[in-house]
């Protein structure tokens, strides 16, 4: 089991690497990690650990994969 600082440290750097809804795509992380039954993100979107709506869940998927604005995919292959 990691020590709460390695695991406070990993879920800082999890976070900043992610470009868009970071705070949704964390819900939806902590909510895969504490239920072993759920089998799809609307199941997830139920989780306690999910603290936001179903269509929260979904735009942030969605954000992993499409930039929202055409001048946020140059700032994205930069990696700022």
């Amino acid at each position: 089991m990691l020590e709460p600082n390695k695991l406070a440290e990993f879920r800082t750097k999890l976070y900043t690497t992610l470009a868009f809804r970071r705070d949704a795509l964390m819900d939806l992380i902590d909510a895969l990690c504490s239920s072993t039954q759920s089998r799809s993100v609307v199941e997830l979107s139920v989780e306690p650990a999910f603290r936001r709506s179903y269509s929260s869940g979904h735009d942030a998927i969605d954000a992993l994969f499409t930039p929202s604005a055409p001048h946020l995919e140059m700032v994205r292959a930069r990696g700022d």
